[in-house]
């Protein structure tokens, strides 16, 4: 290879590495957009929390386990 062949190599390698760099670099930035988005987009289901409803007592609740289990899957444990 003579100089010019050479130097045009090194050119091609240089704008080839560049273009590496910069999809890295923006696919980086893309991230960084989107993942708090992501993390602060609040699921829309039917099993995401609890409201409670009716009124607050001091008395105890006798429970069957069946009640129970209803009770869980309505107010908290829907999702699992």
């Amino acid at each position: 290879m003579n100089d010019h062949q050479h130097e045009a190599k090194r050119k091609r390698d240089s704008a080839q590495t560049h273009t590496r760099y910069c999809r890295r670099y923006f696919g980086f930035l893309t991230l960084l957009l989107l993942i708090p988005e992501l993390l602060w987009a609040q699921p829309q289901s039917q099993f995401a929390g609890s409201v409670p409803t009716g009124q607050a007592t001091n008395s105890v609740l006798d429970l069957s386990l069946s009640d129970a289990f209803q009770r869980a899957l309505k107010y908290n444990l829907g999702a699992i």
